[in-house]
């Protein structure tokens, strides 16, 4: 509870160091090659680098994960997928790894 709090007293400086930290473990990955990780030191240049995405803009590079791939939108190994129709017929097929899991869990915690 005591580090949400902190982290909070400084959003933008905890969220920086949160940015920095994945293009880093990422910057070798399929998707992080593609998009210039090792050239990002600054959110704007993270945004002007990673446009926003859609699930369709993703379903390549979640496939290439389905068959066993490593290395393609994160370093981490996915554990499993939830797969969710949302509010179409398509079947979304939505990786989990111990990273995400960790940080929902911390994210939810200063709640619980």
């Amino acid at each position: 509870y005591e580090s949400f709090i902190c982290a909070c007293r400084e959003s933008q400086k905890t969220q920086e160091k949160i940015l920095k930290n994945y293009l880093m473990q990422n910057q070798d990955t399929i998707f992080g090659k593609q998009h210039f990780f090792k050239e990002i030191y600054f959110y704007d240049e993270f945004i002007e680098k990673v446009p926003l995405h859609q699930y369709e803009d993703l379903s390549t590079y979640i496939s290439q994960i389905v068959q066993g791939q490593q290395n393609v939108l994160t370093t981490d190994r996915v554990l499993f997928f939830e797969e969710t129709s949302g509010t179409n017929a398509q079947v979304k097929r939505i990786p989990y790894t111990k990273t995400f899991l960790d940080e929902f869990d911390r994210a939810i915690g200063a709640w619980m």
